[in-house]
């Protein structure tokens, strides 16, 4: 028979959640979040006083852990690899925790990733939806307007990318 080779299952370590996966050029991409620490702790550094002092409105620990997006692309959906920090939170002045539920697409020959960030429960939090640009799939995404795209909620739900 055949020598079949597979990527295994997960096709790459650690513990993600809400994959995003996308084909640019010839290349597979997949942006989850990041979702708790796995056989090393990976911790944004940097954040400003401002991003510190929001951080007291996380419902939950684990989102001050969620400050980043990792992102793993392959040529051949077996070999991946890994890009870390392609967005991270110090490069997105607004937000302090909870970066979740990314997507992404290319336009305009640029990289255009939409994301959640710090998991507002009201219209009086700041948070959202955000955008980070970048000129490759890789990154650094960075903040592209300073503020988030949507920030309220709209038909009682919460803003966030994947709904």
């Amino acid at each position: 028979g055949e020598n079949l080779v597979y990527s295994g299952n997960p096709v790459f370590k650690g513990w993600y959640a809400d994959p995003e996966g996308i084909i640019f050029d010839d290349e597979y991409w997949i942006y989850p979040t990041y979702s708790d620490h796995f056989e090393e702790i990976d911790s944004s550094t940097g954040l400003s006083e401002k991003q510190l002092s929001l951080r007291k409105n996380a419902i939950n620990q684990q989102y001050l852990i969620q400050t980043f997006f990792d992102a793993f692309s392959s040529k051949d959906l077996i070999e991946w690899k890994k890009h870390s920090h392609v967005l991270d939170i110090k490069n997105v002045k607004w937000a302090a925790y909870s970066l979740w539920a990314p997507s992404i697409i290319k336009a305009n020959n640029q990289y255009y990733l939409f994301f959640s960030a710090n998991d507002i429960q009201s219209n009086d939090e700041l948070g959202g939806i955000g955008v980070a640009v970048s000129d490759q799939p890789e990154g650094p995404f960075i903040d592209a307007l300073g503020k988030p795209l949507i920030n309220e909620f709209h038909n009682n739900a919460q803003p966030n990318v994947q709904q």
